[in-house]
């Protein structure tokens, strides 16, 4: 097991050193980059709110990445839907110029595209929910990006989420 584990770091550790991080212009979010890093830096959780479309699902794992995350363990990313988890896998795969199910994979019921040195796991609320009854601490995340609809479809005070205060990393969005 520790073998196995020595061997998904040093897979993710090539997959990062690979990627290209770079935050559009475009995009909302991008111009608060550097205060999201600061606060990332400082506390466990943090909680970001912003318009659709302004860049929050595909910049934060970034931002995460940036600050580290996804070596020892991997950014875990949910999403309401299958189709949703799947198409921003591919969608951060390109823009960290890798591959789908290498540095970004998705899984969804009955279909796992990740593989050892999958850095950014995009999943469904039920895939998490899945893991999290299996293991309560789910140790194979460096942190975690909840989408807001897991917190209010599942019935999670996004004021209390207690069950993520175990993580090295949570950011709400």
């Amino acid at each position: 097991m520790i073998h196995t584990a020595a061997a998904a770091v040093a897979a993710r550790t090539a997959a990062c050193a690979g990627a290209v991080i770079e935050y559009p212009s475009a995009l909302p979010i991008s111009r608060h980059a550097d205060a999201l890093l600061d606060l990332w830096r400082r506390h466990q959780l943090i909680i970001v709110a912003g318009d659709t479309g302004s860049g929050k699902t595909t910049q934060l794992p970034k931002i995460a990445m940036q600050l580290g995350c996804g070596i020892a363990g991997r950014i875990g990313c949910t999403q309401p839907r299958r189709l949703a988890a799947t198409a921003m896998a591919r969608r951060l795969a390109q823009e960290l110029k890798g591959e789908y199910g290498g540095i970004a994979g998705s899984q969804v019921r009955f279909e796992d595209h990740t593989s050892m040195e999958t850095v950014l796991k995009f999943m469904t609320d039920g895939i998490l929910l899945a893991e999290f009854r299996d293991d309560p601490l789910l140790r194979q995340y460096d942190c975690l990006i909840i989408d807001h609809d897991f917190c209010l479809q599942n019935g999670v005070d996004t004021n209390a989420c207690h069950f993520i205060q175990h993580f090295h990393d949570v950011a709400i969005t």
